[in-house]
This record gives C-alpha cells, structure tokens and sequence, in this order.
C-alpha cells in the first residue's frame, strides 16, 4: 500500500510543474481578454482633435483654371482639425468673384470651412454683402451664416437682417439664393419696403 502511495506521490510531484504552466496560462488568457484598451490607442484618438497646420496673419487664394483669382480669405489664425476635417480661423474676411461678374465679401469674428472649401460657416457679427455687376448691393447679417459654394446658398441659422437698397426685411431664419436671387424667410418676417 506504501509503494502505491508513493508512486502516486512521485507522479504527482512530476506533473505538478505541468498542471501549474497551464493554470498559468490560462490565467494569462483570461487577465488579457479582461483587461481594457492600451492607452496608446486612446490618446492616438484624442491627438487627432490636435491641429495638424497652425497659420498666423495668413491669405489664401484661389484661382480657376484659366488663372483668373475667383476666391481669396484673408484670417487671423486658423488652425486645421483632421478629425472634424475643418479649418476653424478667427477674424475671417472672404472675398468670391463670381463667373457673371458679382462679388461676395464676407466677414466674421469666426468661420468653419471644410476641407473640400465648399462650405462656409460664418459665426459672430457675420456680414456678407453681395454686390452684382449692375451695382445692386444685397447685405447679410446674422450671428450664425452658412454658405455652400456649389449651390451659391447662404442661410441664416439665427435671425438675420437684409438690406437692399432703402429696403430692410428681418426674420428668424433665412434661406437665400445667389443665383436667382430669391430670398425664404420663415419665423416673424419684418419688412420696410419703400416705393421706387
């Protein structure tokens, strides 16, 4: 009976370095799938809401393909965000020439535009006055503009204010054409219209 125990105890002790590696590993396993995120990933994460271009005092311009200057925006700082894919810049002033001879000039204390430069988002005593080639001049104001370049859209988020000529017409929100030069108020509208 001695010699079975024994046996059975010298087994044991053989196999016991075995059995142990494996809880071990299993353990590990175990710990790895429990155990959250690294936090490399996690500060890459918050890195990407870090500008990656920062300009001072800057101008850029833009030029169609015959040469002709179409676009310039002047800003006192702007910096580029790769994760909302936006230039936010301070102090903005936006001058567009457009192909029938018109011209936009915008200014704001800040603006959003994205990477495509199809979007302009005006924010803070914003002012647009679009003036075309017989003279007539159209100004904007509102606290929150938003202009697509492709469609020649401008919308006021906020209450806005028109001017054309003598004529002054206020509302809640804006929706205004460039192109056709149709204007959709909606909320309470107020106008002074003068005769002509």
């Amino acid at each position: 009976m001695m010699r079975y125990l024994l046996r059975f105890l010298d087994a044991f002790v053989l196999y016991l370095p075995i059995v142990l590696m494996g809880l071990l590993a299993a353990a590990s396993v175990w710990l790895l799938r429990m155990t959250p995120a690294p936090i490399e990933a996690q500060t890459s994460n918050a890195q990407r809401l870090l500008p990656d271009d920062y300009m001072v005092n800057f101008v850029t311009r833009h030029y169609n393909a015959s040469g002709a200057l179409t676009a310039e925006l002047f800003g006192a700082e702007g910096k580029h965000i790769p994760a909302t894919g936006h230039m936010d810049i301070t102090d903005v002033q936006i001058r567009n020439w457009g192909r029938d001879g018109a011209t936009t000039q915008s200014v704001a204390n800040r603006a959003k535009v994205d990477d495509a430069q199809t979007v302009y988002e005006l924010m803070g005593q914003a002012q647009v006055i679009h003036r075309l080639v017989s003279g007539e001049t159209t100004t904007i104001n509102s606290e929150h503009l938003l202009f697509e370049t492709k469609t020649d859209i401008l919308r006021a988020l906020q209450p806005a204010v028109v001017r054309r000529g003598k004529d002054v017409i206020s509302a809640d929100t804006l929706i205004y054409d460039q192109r056709t030069g149709l204007a959709t108020w909606t909320g309470r509208v107020r106008a002074t219209l003068l005769p002509r």
